[in-house]
């Protein structure tokens, strides 16, 4: 019973919460907010801190850059490669102007090369000669190749071929340019040529002929035409009688 007001006065005195665990809880929670605060003002820690950082940013810094260099080498190597591109294709067209020029300048070629004949046959009156070299008889091609050698070589190509055919009377030529595409990222382009094919046809205007009273008449597209080849001023022009284009 002597320790009863004693407890009491002890239960009164202490302070609600001020437990053993209470006491080791505030104790615990003391020191961790002051290891906290004292962590946060480590210089060391605070350096380490700083270290992490920095190696996470030129990590970050170094795969950029990678990806960068690479996408730059990527969009020269496809600059250089358009630019391939565009060489053959320049290089193209320039091998078709020497085709469609040497195939003209072989028609042309072939067709002059009877004015000997033609005019042979207008003096002495030979239709059936006539009427032979209107249809392509007789013409034989003299010199049309040799003329479709000098175009060719005047537009920067060289003649490969230059078949000639009867049916229609035409000239095939074919051209290789002398020039290549040139060195490019694209392999072997500094050995590449172009090459190209023409046919230009001989077509006559004319389709058939007469003697008239003093000249010699022909029947063609445009209308009769009149030929007195003693005539002082006359002068043959085998374009009246043949037009040269090219084939469609």
């Amino acid at each position: 019973m002597g320790a009863g007001p004693w407890r009491q006065w002890a239960d009164v005195l202490r302070i609600p919460g001020d437990r053993g665990g209470d006491r080791d809880h505030h104790r615990g929670a003391g020191d961790h907010e002051h290891r906290r605060h004292r962590g946060a003002g480590d210089p060391r820690r605070d350096r380490e801190n700083r270290q992490d950082l920095s190696r996470y940013a030129c990590r970050d810094e170094g795969q950029t850059l990678g990806i960068y260099i690479v996408a730059v080498a990527a969009l020269f190597f496809l600059a250089f490669a358009f630019f391939a591109v565009g060489q053959a294709s320049v290089l193209r067209n320039s091998s078709q102007t020497a085709a469609d020029a040497a195939a003209l300048a072989a028609a042309r070629g072939g067709r002059d090369g009877i004015e000997g004949k033609f005019l042979d046959a207008l003096k002495a009156g030979d239709l059936g000669t006539l009427k032979g070299l209107l249809n392509g008889t007789g013409i034989d091609g003299t010199g049309a190749c040799a003329a479709a050698g000098t175009y060719a070589a005047g537009n920067g190509a060289e003649v490969t071929g230059c078949p000639g055919t009867n049916s229609p009377l035409s000239y095939t030529v074919g051209v290789r340019t002398l020039g290549t595409v040139g060195k490019s990222v694209v392999k072997g382009t500094e050995d590449i040529h172009a090459t190209s094919k023409a046919t230009a046809v001989i077509a006559p205007r004319c389709t058939d002929v007469h003697k008239g009273p003093n000249a010699i008449i022909f029947t063609c597209t445009a209308g009769e035409l009149s030929v007195d080849p003693t005539a002082s001023n006359f002068k043959l022009n085998l374009a009246e009688f043949f037009s040269v284009h090219l084939s469609e």
